[in-house]
């Protein structure tokens, strides 16, 4: 694969690393000279429609998302030889699975790792992307302004949009079993929680350098996932703080209802530690590269194929064509490849000046896409956090409700007791008793009305807090259906775009067949003129000669 083109624009220049599903190398854009990773599916998979769909799916998802936190993609898509492949950003750094395996980490680290990760969750929560793998080695660490731990979460694989039974067989399970939710162990769909779920194992391997369930048979550590208790980080690492521990734990829960609510819950716990576990992060600003002078001194030599290179080779061989031999100045040969030279000169700088405005034409929409999608996003984070607090207070007003009605029917029970003795009481003329009684009666009221007037209060708070995550849901989805509506628009625009720009770099390349040819026939016929060899030195000096012509000192005039 190494040298391969794909796409008629990203040329493979080193294999990078491979994954479950699909092999990464590192590639240059050769359009707009970026240099990116590229994922390709492994051939083996080709041929099964659902790894296929789920790769992707995993473009679209991760695009959408948009979020410092999450790897940048480009571009998706899939070659005629069936190859299909995913554009991503090039990342510098190391997995978080290296930094792991070299012992357990610093707590200020560990939260300010596991804070990032938790971000980038929620944001794909809140459009509706759920990662399914999340383990260490998916979570990369990358300078960024001179901070080391800069962390960027990819490998979106088996993320999706929504559910759709094509994608797998029934009851198929996907994942990395040390990382698995119980949920996943059984087969069922992941959801939100399951991510949750393997954060925390990423947050117990963080603290204590080792995963909470281990066996050397699958099999025994889904059945760990799904049946064994979490062992207490205490047991591997003595300092370890209540709240670390109670988090860890809580994320760790076989119910998905013990679990945190959501990852913005879990980030606002994460956000407390971190403020109660003060850090000073290690920037070591990177020194500015040095700057390359723009004036003065010697002129840098013309680039081989390029619109001055093919200006100036016109200009060279019209000169030469001057002082030759007229019967070789005139021969049919000679003059058609001049006026050749000329035309497609003249034509190569037209379509590069074109394919210049359509590289600014694409990496302008490539930017305003990010922004709409970033703006998006954004909007949707905060609307989604309001949800999670407004939900939480529900939760915590429905159960202090549940206690204040058991609080007031125990009150009416114990009123109607107070009744039936009060008549019981009277038909005696006990007046002693009787006088109790009501005063038991009277009491049992206060409670009643008491708890009834809180538990009123209470439910009117709920169905407004109610109304108002109702109203914040339905806002959230059409900003969804707004975002995905107008990534559809610019991903149709930028599709057009590329395809533009890359039928340009077609006529350029045959543009310029037509040019090599021209100057391999004048090279031949005139550079070996006497006339012409003080010429032909001194374009040299500027250039090579074109492929397969010989050197003007070596040839001999036959």
């Amino acid at each position: 694969m190494i040298g391969r083109i794909i796409a008629e624009r990203y040329r493979l220049e080193a294999r990078a690393g491979e994954g479950g599903i699909g092999a990464v190398y590192k590639a240059r854009h050769l359009l707009i000279d970026r240099i990116v990773a590229i994922k390709i599916l492994q051939p083996v998979r080709r041929g099964e429609t659902h790894h296929r769909d789920w790769f992707l799916r995993e473009a679209r998802a991760a695009n959408r998302v948009n979020h410092a936190n999450i790897v940048d993609i480009y571009d998706f898509g899939d070659t005629e030889d069936g190859l299909y492949y995913l554009v991503m950003e090039y990342l510098v750094g190391e997995p978080l699975s290296h930094l792991i395996a070299r012992g357990p980490m610093p707590v200020p680290r560990l939260l300010d790792i596991l804070e990032q990760s938790v971000a980038a969750l929620a944001r794909a929560h809140d459009l509706g992307v759920v990662h399914r793998d999340i383990k260490s080695d998916n979570v990369f660490l990358v300078e960024r302004g001179g901070r080391a731990d800069s962390v960027k979460v990819f490998d979106f694989g088996l993320a999706a949009l929504a559910k759709d039974a094509r994608l797998a067989p029934e009851g198929a399970v996907f994942g990395t079993p040390e990382y698995m939710s119980p949920e996943q162990t059984r087969g069922e769909d992941a959801t939100p929680a399951s991510d949750l779920y393997a954060l925390g194992v990423l947050a117990f391997e963080m603290l204590t350098g080792r995963l909470p369930f281990v066996s050397a048979d699958r099999k025994h550590i889904l059945k760990m996932h799904q049946e064994a208790p979490p062992p207490s980080p205490k047991q591997f690492r003595a300092d370890t703080s209540d709240e670390m521990e109670r988090m860890i734990l809580r994320l760790l829960q076989k119910k998905v209802s013990d679990r945190y609510r959501d990852a913005h819950h879990l980030h606002e716990d994460i956000k407390t530690q971190m403020r109660a576990t003060p850090r000073e992060l290690d920037f070591n600003p990177v020194p500015a590269p040095p700057r390359v002078p723009t004036g003065g001194g010697e002129a840098a030599p013309l680039s081989a194929g390029g619109v001055a290179h093919w200006a100036l080779r016109s200009i060279m061989y019209g000169r030469m064509a001057a002082v030759a031999p007229s019967e070789v100045s005139a021969a049919p040969d000679v003059q058609s490849s001049l006026q050749e030279l000329y035309r497609a000169s003249i034509e190569v700088a037209r379509i590069e000046n074109q394919m210049g405005e359509d590289r600014k034409r694409v990496e302008g929409a490539e930017r305003r896409a990010k922004d709409a999608r970033g703006q998006f996003g954004r909007q949707i984070e905060d609307l989604a956090g309001e949800e999670s607090r407004l939900k939480r207070k529900i939760a915590a007003a429905q159960e202090t409700a549940g206690k204040l009605r058991e609080q007031r029917d125990e009150a009416s029970k114990i009123l109607d007791a107070s009744w039936a003795e009060i008549a019981r009481l009277e038909s005696q003329g006990d007046e002693a008793a009787l006088r109790n009684s009501y005063e038991r009666a009277g009491a049992s009221r206060a409670r009643f009305s008491a708890r009834a007037h809180e538990l009123a209060k209470i439910e009117a708070e709920i169905a407004k807090m109610s109304a108002s995550c109702a109203s914040i849901a339905s806002r959230i989805l059409e900003l969804r259906e707004t975002l995905h509506r107008q990534a559809d628009q610019l991903d149709g625009a930028l599709k057009e775009m590329r395809a533009r720009l890359a039928s340009s770099n077609r006529a350029r390349a045959k543009v310029l067949s037509n040019l090599e040819q021209s100057a391999r026939v004048l090279s031949e016929r005139l550079e070996i003129q006497p006339a012409c060899r003080p010429l032909a030195e001194e374009l040299h000096k500027l250039f090579a000669p074109p492929p397969g012509a010989t050197p003007p000192e070596r040839r001999t005039e036959t």
